[in-house]
């Protein structure tokens, strides 16, 4: 089963909070705009840490129904880097 888990959800800087969801075995992560705004990472540096994937809900129905098998495939693609 693929889990994700919300940053909000969890107390610290952002890195440190990719790194426990990452280390818990979450798939992914709801990142929220006050966390890219406030923090020094990149979205490049952000997207080694967790898989990445912006969603516009305007407009869209079905949420994620039409590219849920190219989703599912880049996520188990992706490997969490995190520096040392």
């Amino acid at each position: 089963m693929r889990t994700s888990i919300a940053t909000v959800s969890i107390s610290g800087g952002l890195d440190a909070r990719l790194r426990a969801i990452a280390d818990a075995g979450f798939c992914g992560a709801g990142i929220s705009e006050d966390d890219l705004l406030s923090t020094p990472l990149s979205a490049r540096e952000i997207a080694r840490r967790v898989f990445f994937e912006l969603i516009e809900l305007r407009g869209y129905s079905g949420y994620g129904a039409i590219n849920a098998p190219i989703r599912l495939a880049a996520q188990a693609r992706h490997k969490p880097q995190f520096p040392d």
